[in-house]
């Protein structure tokens, strides 16, 4: 009877030493674990955030000595996404045709004048990296028109004053550098324009105004030159 107790007491202080053991190498394993876990978050941790960059482009400057002046900022997003803020103010668009014109005609009548504004913003995919290679454009912009026809005393000429909301998509290809770039780009542009449009007629003493509510089609095209900043 007293052997067989010492047996039973035997295999028990044998189950426990064997539970001991096991929970000894599930803490090891754990801790081993853990502390892998935590050194690879501290790998993690101290890893540098990718670059972005920022850059700014204007137009040529020998457009500015005509009135036209305009300014792009460029946002890198990811390594081939950017988004471009552009403003730009130009005058009458057919204000150098109708400098030729009066030239032709003696001076006679008056020219084209006035300015048209923009302001728009663009999500841009550059397949070789920010500002690198073949680039595209999709975005939209507003626009204002104040501005009046070349006016020859002999046929009527209108004067506008509208707005104009619009859709803009573009191709286009960047030069660039270690920080300069040159950027030059084409595509179209689909807007609705609305305002009013007032009416000059040499045989009229009136100068009717009419509502434009319109489509506007429109060819888009810009160039850029530029720094590149890094961030």
């Amino acid at each position: 009877m007293e052997t067989g107790c010492l047996r039973r007491a035997h295999r028990a202080a044998s189950r426990l030493q064997c539970t001991a053991i096991l929970v000894k190498i599930g803490l090891s394993v754990a801790l081993v674990l853990g502390g892998i876990w935590s050194s690879n978050l501290a790998v993690a941790g101290t890893v540098d955030p990718p670059s972005r960059e920022v850059a700014i482009g204007v137009n040529v400057p020998l457009d500015w000595l005509a009135g036209a002046i305009a300014a792009s900022g460029y946002w890198q997003l990811a390594d081939q996404h950017a988004l471009r803020v552009n403003v730009a103010t130009f005058p009458e668009p057919h204000y150098l045709a109708s400098g030729l014109v009066i030239a032709a005609t003696q001076g006679d009548g008056g020219g084209a004048a006035g300015r048209c504004t923009d302001v728009g913003a663009g999500w841009d995919w550059y397949p070789s990296g920010f500002l690198h290679g073949f680039g595209t454009e999709v975005g939209a912009f507003y626009r204002t028109r104040n501005n009046h026809d070349y006016y020859d005393g002999l046929g009527q000429s209108f004067a506008y004053d509208t707005q104009l909301v619009a859709a803009r998509a573009t191709i286009g290809w960047t030069w660039r550098g270690e920080s300069l770039f040159a950027s030059v780009a084409t595509g179209a542009s689909l807007g609705y324009e609305r305002g009013t449009r007032r009416v000059y007629d040499p045989g009229s003493t009136s100068m009717p105004t009419s509502a434009v509510h319109q489509a506007v089609p429109d060819l888009e095209a810009y160039f850029r030159i530029g720094y590149v900043f890094g961030r």
